[in-house]
């Protein structure tokens, strides 16, 4: 799965990969920025959102797991568990 998103005014493209990583490329530079590391199987959904003013990936996982991340920091925030398999899709709405 990938997501494009605007990080520090340039365009920035998250892919996550089968084994377990997710890689933050810069559009512009067509460079690697990072990689995010926290899982042991394939990630299989990311999305982008604003949360508190910053900038939030959470991505889905096959170990059944939500992992969120703040792409400022490029920092783990937090990982949600509770599924019992795949976590194939990731919606974020205001409530």
């Amino acid at each position: 799965s990938l997501v494009v998103f605007d990080c520090k005014g340039s365009t920035c493209l998250a892919n996550g990969n089968d084994d377990g990583t997710i890689t933050l490329w810069s559009m512009e530079e067509r460079k690697l920025l990072g990689t995010l590391r926290g899982h042991s199987d394939w990630v299989r959904s990311l999305v982008v959102f604003d949360c508190k003013g910053s900038t939030c990936l959470a991505n889905g996982n096959d170990d059944g797991t939500i992992t969120l991340w703040s792409m400022e920091e490029r920092k783990l925030l937090g990982t949600l568990r509770g599924h019992s398999d795949w976590v194939r899709s990731l919606v974020v709405f205001d409530c």
